[in-house]
């Protein structure tokens, strides 16, 4: 079973304290006990299952963005702006997309368990492809959240015109298009 970093468990009960109480309330309750006390214990060090931090992200993004289909996602976007802050934030101004997507790419390791994410720069047009291999078993769910953070990171470098595209065909390639103009 594949597993990613509690970090982002961190983030979601940050924005749901913030929330109020009651959407935290709201949100344990759509929980099993087992995900509400992965929510509660998870450390920014702790390895969760995919799966499990895939549900605690619907589950958030139903209460905190109702009725959106994109809720997912603008978690995802939340959650870099979270991660990247303060000095982070204007050293990114200074670099370029291409750069810093395919830093994001190299962390990937730090973060999940299981597979490869590389970047590629399109010579011909302002796009950089994000592929991660060898994660057959990625919740396509939190393809959402990843494209959302891949959005949320991108942005910080200022571009125009910015598109996060995912391609779930091929569970061998994950894939993320990014183009700006």
């Amino acid at each position: 079973m594949a597993k990613c970093k509690g970090t982002n468990i961190v983030f979601l009960r940050k924005v749901l304290g913030a929330a109020g109480t009651a959407a935290e309330s709201q949100f344990l309750e759509k929980l099993t006990p087992a995900e509400a006390e992965s929510y509660r214990t998870a450390l920014p060090v702790s390895w969760l299952a995919a799966e499990t931090t895939t549900r605690l992200f619907e589950a958030a993004a139903e209460v905190l963005h109702p009725g959106d289909a994109q809720g997912i996602r603008r978690l995802g976007r939340e959650l870099a702006r979270d991660n990247l802050k303060g000095i982070y934030r204007a050293l990114l101004r200074m670099t370029t997309i291409s750069f810093v997507v395919g830093l994001s790419a190299r962390l990937w390791g730090m973060y999940h368990d299981q597979g490869k994410a590389s970047a590629w720069r399109d010579p011909e047009r302002n796009r950089v492809v994000v592929t991660v291999t060898d994660y057959p078993e990625l919740p396509k769910k939190f393809l959402d959240e990843i494209a959302g953070y891949i959005f949320g990171v991108a942005e910080f470098t200022g571009v125009k015109n910015l598109k996060v595209e995912k391609d779930a065909q091929d569970p061998r390639a994950w894939k993320w298009s990014v183009t700006w103009g």
